[in-house]
C-alpha cells in the first residue's frame, strides 16, 4: 500500500506541474472559495449535512468509472480495493472534519464510510446497442448517447426531476436539481474523443466548434426544460428561470471549450473544466466574478481553435 501511495503522489506531482503553478493557483483559490462556502452552509443546515456525504460518494464513484488503471490494478494486486478505499477516505477526511467541527458527527462518519464503500461497488459495463434498437439522440451526440446508456442518464433525469416536483414549494430544490442535471451533462464532455472523430464533422475549426455548440445547447435544453418550468412555476419566476437557463449555457459553452484547448489531455481538461464551474458558481457569491468569468472565454476560444488546428487538414 504504502508503493501505491508513492506513485500515486509522483502521478499527481507530474500532473500539477504539466498544469502550471499559475493555473494551478488560481483554479485552487477559487475551488477552495466555492468548496468551503458549500460545505460551511451544509454543515450548518440540519438537513442539508446529509447532502455532504451523498454528493461525496457520488464524486468519488464517478472517478472511480472513469480510472485508467483498475484492470492493472486487479492483475497485480488481489486486495487493491483496500488501497483504494483508503485513498478515498483520505481525499474526504478534511470534509469530515469540518463537519465534526460543526458537531456533525454522523454526517462526518457517513461521509467517510461512504467513500470507502466506493471500491467495491461494480464498474457499469459498456454495452453495445442491440440491432433495431434507436437512440433518443443523434449519433453525432456521442457524449450524450454514452452518457445516456453507460451513466444512468435516464435514471437521474426521472430522480431530480421526481425531487423537484415534489418540493415545487422550495424553489432552492428545483435549482439544486437543475445545477445537478448540469453536472451530470458536464460528466459526459470529460473524456476526449478520438482525434480521427476531429475530421469528419465540419470545414473548418471555426464550424466544427459551432456544431458542437449547438448539439450541445439543444440537448441541454431539450432536457433541462421540465426541470426550468417546475422551478419557474413554484416560488421563483420565470426570471430566475430564464436566468439559470442562461447561466447553465454559459457554463457549458466554458466547458467545451475547455475540453478542445488542451486536448486530448483528459487530465488537463477536466481540471480546467472544474475551474470554469468554480468559477461560475462564484459568479452566484459575488458579481464581481463575473468579469474574470467573461474575460476566460476569448481565452478558452482562441487556445480551443489553435489545438484544434493541428489535428485537422482542412
Amino acid at each position: 500500500m504504502q508503493s501505491y501511495f508513492r506513485l500515486r503522489l509522483r502521478v499527481l506531482g507530474r500532473h500539477l506541474l504539466e498544469l502550471g503553478w499559475w493555473r494551478l493557483l488560481l483554479l485552487g483559490a477559487m475551488l477552495l472559495a466555492v468548496s468551503s462556502k458549500a460545505l460551511l452552509t451544509a454543515a450548518r443546515h440540519p438537513v442539508g449535512q446529509w447532502a455532504v456525504p451523498i454528493l461525496g460518494m457520488w464524486l468519488c464513484l464517478s472517478a472511480h468509472w472513469r480510472r485508467d488503471d483498475v484492470p492493472f490494478l486487479q492483475a497485480v494486486a488481489p486486495t487493491f480495493r483496500q488501497w483504494l478505499a483508503v485513498e478515498y477516505a483520505l481525499l474526504l477526511n478534511p470534509t469530515a472534519a469540518v463537519l465534526l467541527a460543526h458537531g456533525r458527527v454522523g454526517a462526518a462518519v457517513l461521509t467517510v464510510l461512504a467513500a470507502a464503500a466506493v471500491p467495491w461497488l461494480p464498474i457499469p459495463a459498456v454495452r453495445t446497442r442491440k440491432q433495431g434498437r434507436s437512440s433518443l439522440f443523434r449519433a453525432e451526440a456521442f457524449e450524450w448517447v454514452g452518457g445516456w446508456r453507460q451513466g444512468g442518464g435516464m435514471l437521474v433525469w426521472l430522480g431530480l426531476l421526481g425531487v423537484a416536483v415534489w418540493q415545487q414549494h422550495q424553489p432552492i430544490v428545483a435549482a439544486g436539481a437543475a445545477v445537478l442535471w448540469l453536472v451530470w451533462v458536464l460528466s459526459c464532455y470529460g473524456s476526449a474523443e478520438p482525434a480521427t472523430m476531429l475530421l469528419t464533422a465540419a470545414r473548418g475549426v471555426g464550424a466544427f466548434l459551432w456544431r458542437r455548440l449547438w448539439v450541445l445547447w439543444i440537448y441541454y435544453v431539450l432536457t433541462a426544460a421540465p426541470l426550468l418550468v417546475v422551478m419557474a412555476l413554484g416560488p421563483a419566476t420565470w426570471v430566475s428561470a430564464l436566468g439559470m437557463l442562461l447561466w447553465s449555457l454559459a457554463v457549458l459553452t466554458g466547458a467545451l471549450l475547455a475540453k478542445y484547448a488542451f486536448y486530448p489531455n483528459a487530465f488537463l481538461s477536466r481540471t480546467i473544466q472544474v475551474g470554469v464551474v468554480a468559477l461560475g458558481l462564484l459568479i452566484v457569491l459575488n458579481t464581481v466574478y463575473g468579469a474574470v468569468f467573461v474575460a476566460a472565454f476569448p481565452v478558452l476560444l482562441t487556445k480551443s481553435r489553435r489545438r484544434l488546428a493541428a489535428f485537422r487538414y482542412d
